[in-house]
């Protein structure tokens, strides 16, 4: 059970530091375009999900590999400049 606590509040301040990032509000600036939707960019998990494929990307890319198979390789700049795209990349 003290694991079980331990892993509770590891995964609570994980979130609290996810809802201090910029990230945070360049994903509800995306959930404001689906406005009748209910929230999904800017939930914890989708935030969590979108850190950790970042985080993969980057431990990849040290290691000289690119893989776009499980993680979305597309970086900030190919958000850029398009309407449909035009609040923000999701990503860390």
């Amino acid at each position: 059970e003290p694991e079980v606590a331990t892993l509770a509040r590891t995964l609570a301040e994980y979130g609290a530091t996810l809802n201090n990032l910029p990230l945070k509000a360049r994903s509800q600036a995306l959930d404001r375009r689906r406005p009748k939707a209910k929230p999904y960019w800017s939930t914890v998990i989708e935030m969590a999900a979108r850190a950790f494929e970042s985080w993969t990307i980057a431990k990849l890319a040290a290691a000289g590999i690119r893989n776009d198979y499980l993680a979305n390789v597309a970086g900030s700049g190919e958000w850029a400049g398009k309407p449909e795209l035009d609040q923000g990349y999701p990503y860390p």
